[in-house]
Order: structure tokens, then sequence, then C-alpha cells
């Protein structure tokens, strides 16, 4: 169950963009982490945020969870082709927008840290 202080607390009207692991994470209902990721995921798709997904982060997530957290591999493409069928806006990844990730990444910001840098929209959050 999701604490819903922390959902309260979260900030709204911004885009979130995570990395593949917080996604994965997110996605894994078991993992221990999921329950402090999930509500960022959640607000950006049925909340007042937007949630982008680069368009390579599905394999990629779906790898994660199969490989490095253990989950069934039907569970975890199910769970992947909800995202898919969820209104997150899965976003090509230009090359311009991963060296700014990686730049911010880099840079060590926190997850309330806004960015507006990417581009993608004025007010950013990227959450590792």
């Amino acid at each position: 169950m999701t604490d819903t202080s922390t959902v309260d607390s979260l900030p709204t009207e911004v885009t979130v963009l995570t990395d593949v692991n917080v996604l994965a994470i997110a996605l894994t209902d078991d993992h221990p982490a999921h329950e402090e990721v999930y509500p960022w995921i959640q607000n950006g798709i049925d909340g007042p945020n937007v949630f982008l997904v680069f368009n390579y982060y599905p394999l990629r997530a779906q790898y994660v969870m199969t490989s490095n957290f253990g989950v069934d591999e039907v569970a975890a493409r199910n769970a992947i082709q909800s995202l898919i069928r969820s209104p997150a806006r899965i976003v090509n990844a230009t090359e311009t927008m991963l060296f700014e990730a990686y730049e911010i990444s880099a840079e060590k910001i926190t997850t309330s840290t806004i960015r507006s840098s990417l581009h993608l929209h004025e007010r950013t959050r990227l959450i590792t």
C-alpha cells in the first residue's frame, strides 16, 4: 500500500523522466524500493504529471526485471505491456537528450531538483 503522505508531497504539473532502473523498480511490486519510486510513476500515469519513457526503456526494463530482480518473464512482459498501453508518453531518445541526461546524471542531482535543460517541457524532473 502506498503511503499517501508521500503521494501528497509529490510535485504536480511536472514532467517525470526516470532512468531505466527506476522504471524497472516501479514495475516490480516486491522490490524493496518499489514503494519509494512507484508514486512518481503513478502520478505521471494517473495523476497531474506527465511521465516520459525513452523508446528503448521498455525492453531494457524487462531485461532488468527478469535478470536482476528475478521477475517471471511473463509477469515482466505483462507489466511492460501495461506501461506501453498506459498514458505514459513514449519518446524518441535523441542524441542531444541523451547527452543532456548524462550531464544531469553526472551532476548527481537529487530527485527534488527541477530541470528544464532537457528541452522536453518547461518543468522536468529526472529521477535516478
